[in-house]
């Protein structure tokens, strides 16, 4: 069976573990790099840390046995190493809120205005002109979406791994666009604008929507 490195985003904690498929890896690797497990592995994008190719086959995975592979949580996106740099937003831990623990065990959408919808393992070193930067992306446009992802955006509900597709595509649109966004301030500016052009992403609804653990029902268990 192959042997896998796993680290967290923020490369603070870096263990070893064995998996056969993606579901294993997500579920080991979850536990290794003490994710909460209150995260659904839906929520979990497993990628390579050398250069943030996601694995989303287990034939592939197969394959890369040996590789350094990062175990992101949600709102997590792969950031290349920096070296001598503050402690980044993704550094913090990822925690559950028990509100979101009583409606599913997955995490991810917020239920207020998302002024942290692109917090990711980015330094934060201060700016030399802040105020510049926050007007740019004030007047810039949003990102253009995928039309899957549009198409939710634009409706009543987003499911998590559309969730997950958008935050990847702002990343990579705002990382090509405004490559020194260091700042929380920049962050929210983000987060803002995303809200009140798209208000849905924060409806309290769409938390019903996320992905449900599987469990036998009681009728089931009672046939076995």
């Amino acid at each position: 069976m192959p042997v896998f490195k796993v680290w967290n985003g923020a490369r603070t904690v870096k263990k070893a573990t064995v998996a056969s498929t993606l579901a294993e890896i997500k579920e080991k690797g979850a536990q290794k790099v003490l994710l909460p497990p209150c995260i659904h592995p839906v929520d979990i994008t497993v990628c390579l840390e050398e250069d943030g190719t996601i694995i989303d086959e287990d034939e592939i995975l197969i394959e890369l046995g040996g590789k350094t592979l990062l175990i992101l949580g949600p709102q997590e996106i792969w950031q290349p190493v920096v070296v001598n740099t503050a402690l980044s937003p993704s550094s913090a831990p990822v925690t559950c809120a028990p509100s979101q623990q009583k409606v599913n065990s997955s995490v991810g959408i917020p239920q207020s205005p998302p002024s942290v919808l692109l917090e990711a393992a980015v330094p934060m070193d201060p700016l030399t002109d802040i105020s510049d930067l926050l007007q740019s992306l004030v007047k810039a446009p949003l990102p253009k979406f995928s039309p899957l992802v549009q198409n939710h955006l634009s409706g009543t509900c987003i499911p998590s791994v559309i969730w997950q597709k958008m935050i990847r595509e702002c990343g990579i649109y705002y990382m090509e666009n405004f490559p020194d966004i260091r700042d929380q301030s920049a962050y929210k500016v983000i987060g803002e604008k995303m809200y009140k052009r798209y208000p849905n992403i924060a409806l309290e609804e769409c938390l019903h929507q996320r992905p449900q653990p599987t469990h036998p029902s009681p009728e089931t268990s009672n046939e076995n």
